[in-house]
C-alpha cells in the first residue's frame, strides 16, 4: 500500500494542481460573465431611466404665460369665448383668426399661418381644421401632403390640431389626421355631441364652451404640448375677444 502511494503520489499532486488551475479559470470566467451581464443590466436600466426622463420632459407642463393663436376654419370662431376664460385664469393672451371655408390646401399653400404667428408673436397654436373636407373622396391621396406642409409651418411653436365637429360621417379625414398626427397632437372631436346652429353644422356657443372644456382636458392629460390651463373661476361676457375673419379665396 505504501509502495502504491509512493508511486502515485506525484501523479495525484499534478492532478490536484491541474484541477485547482481549472477551477480558478472557470471561476474567473464565471465572474467575468456575471460582471458583463450585470453591466448590461445596469446599462439597460440606465437607458430605460433615460428614456423615461425624455418622455417626462416631452410631456411636461409648460407653466409660463403663452401667446395663443386660435386659427382655423369657421368652426374655430366661437371657441374663443370659453378659451378666453382659460387664458384669463392662467395669464395667457389669446388671438383668434377664422378663415371662412378654410381647408388644409389653403393653409398649406399660403403663408397665412406663419403671417399670424409672426403678427401676434404666438408661442402656442390651436389649429381647428377639417370641417370643409368631410366628404372629399380619396382623402389620404388628395390631402395628406397638405397636412405635412402645415405641420412643417408649425414646427417652431407648440401646437395642437383640433378635428372637425362632424355633423355627418366623414369620408376619412379624421382617420387620416389621426394616423398622421397621432393622439398626442390631434384631438378627435367627431364623437362629441353638439347642439347645432340653424345651419345644422356649426355648434352653438354653449356647445363650443363644452367643446373647449373637452379640448383642455385632452391638452392637460394626453397632448404632447401641455401648458397651464387650470379651470376658470368665472365666465366672460360674449362681447370679446374679437376675431379676425378672413374671406374665402
Amino acid at each position: 500500500m505504501n509502495y502504491f502511494f509512493k508511486k502515485t503520489y506525484p501523479f495525484l499532486i499534478i492532478v490536484l494542481i491541474y484541477a485547482f488551475i481549472i477551477f480558478q479559470i472557470n471561476l474567473s470566467i464565471s465572474k467575468r460573465i456575471y460582471n458583463l451581464n450585470f453591466a448590461k443590466k445596469i446599462t439597460k436600466s440606465e437607458n430605460i431611466h433615460f428614456e423615461n426622463n425624455k418622455l417626462k420632459d416631452r410631456y411636461k407642463v409648460d407653466s409660463t404665460s403663452q401667446k395663443i393663436l386660435l386659427i382655423g376654419d369657421s368652426m374655430s370662431k366661437w371657441l374663443r369665448y370659453r378659451l378666453q376664460d382659460y387664458c384669463e385664469e392662467n395669464n395667457h393672451k389669446l388671438s383668434t383668426v377664422t378663415w371662412v371655408s378654410g381647408n388644409t390646401k389653403w393653409f398649406a399653400k399660403t403663408d397665412t399661418i406663419n403671417y399670424y404667428i409672426d403678427k401676434y408673436s404666438a408661442s402656442y397654436v390651436i389649429l381647428v381644421l377639417g370641417s370643409n373636407e368631410l366628404f372629399i373622396k380619396d382623402i389620404s391621396k388628395n390631402r395628406t401632403k397638405f397636412v405635412d406642409e402645415i405641420s412643417n409651418k408649425l414646427s417652431k411653436v407648440k401646437w395642437v390640431w383640433i378635428g372637425p365637429p362632424n355633423w355627418k360621417k366623414d369620408s376619412g379625414i379624421n382617420k387620416m389626421l389621426m394616423s398622421k398626427l397621432t393622439q398626442d397632437k390631434f384631438f378627435l372631436s367627431e364623437n362629441l355631441k353638439f347642439q347645432r346652429q340653424k345651419d345644422g353644422m356649426h355648434p352653438t356657443v354653449k356647445s363650443c364652451s363644452m367643446w373647449v372644456d373637452s379640448i383642455v382636458n385632452w391638452i392637460n392629460n394626453t397632448s404632447r404640448s401641455r401648458i397651464l390651463l387650470k379651470t376658470p373661476t368665472k365666465e366672460r361676457k360674449l362681447l370679446k375677444p374679437e376675431a379676425i375673419v378672413l374671406k374665402p379665396i
